[in-house]
C-alpha cells in the first residue's frame, strides 16, 4: 500500500517499468486477477499482456471429472458469459488507450492476444514464451476445460492452484 510516505525515495514513472500477464482460463478469480492488473495498468510505467486460453476442438483434458446436471450447465454457461462481458470490457479499455495516444506514443501499454490451444503442453509452452515478465496474475482456482486439463502429480503449495505448481 503506498501511503505517500516514500519521500526522496519515490521513484519517477518515467524511471519505473513493468511487464505484467495475467493468464486468462476462465473463472471468477481470473476475472478479479483480470481487473487488478487492469487497475495496475493505469500507472504509466507498466504494461500489461493478457493472454487468454481457448480450448480447441481437438483438446483432450486429462484430468476431468463430468458432473452432469443442469445447475451445473447453467453455471458453466453464465461463468463463460460473465468472462466474455470482462474480455470486452478489456478491448474496450484498449481501444480506449490506442485512440488516446499521441502519434509518437508507437505501442499500446495492454496488450491482448488469444492462444488456442490443443493440449496442455501447448499452454506450458505459451506461458514459457510470456518470459520477460516481471510479474504473472493468474487466478487461484481456474475454471473451464484448459484450466482443469493442467495435470499437477505433486504439489507442495497447493494454495498456488494448479499454474503456480
Amino acid at each position: 500500500v503506498d501511503r505517500g510516505l516514500g519521500g526522496t525515495t519515490r521513484v519517477a514513472s518515467s524511471d519505473f517499468s513493468l511487464v505484467i500477464t495475467v493468464l486468462f482460463f476462465g473463472g471468477n478469480d481470473d476475472r478479479e486477477a483480470l481487473a487488478f492488473a487492469m487497475r495496475m495498468a493505469e500507472h504509466p510505467g507498466i504494461s500489461l499482456n493478457v493472454v487468454r486460453f481457448i480450448p480447441s476442438e481437438e483438446f483432450k483434458p486429462e484430468n476431468v471429472k463430468l458432473e452432469i446436471s443442469e445447475d451445473h450447465a447453467s453455471c458453466s454457461v453464465e461463468t463463460r458469459l460473465v468472462d466474455i462481458e470482462a474480455i470486452t470490457e478489456l478491448k474496450a479499455k484498449i481501444k480506449e488507450q490506442e485512440s488516446s495516444l499521441s502519434n509518437s506514443e508507437s505501442e499500446s501499454l495492454i496488450v491482448y492476444e488469444e492462444k488456442i490451444v490443443k493440449s496442455h503442453e501447448e499452454v506450458f509452452e505459451a506461458i514459457k514464451e510470456c518470459s520477460k515478465s516481471n510479474l504473472f496474475l493468474v487466478g487461484k482456482s481456474p475454471e473451464g476445460s484448459v484450466a482443469s486439463g493442467l495435470h499437477v502429480e505433486r504439489s507442495d503449495t497447493p494454495e498456488l492452484g494448479p499454474i503456480g505448481n
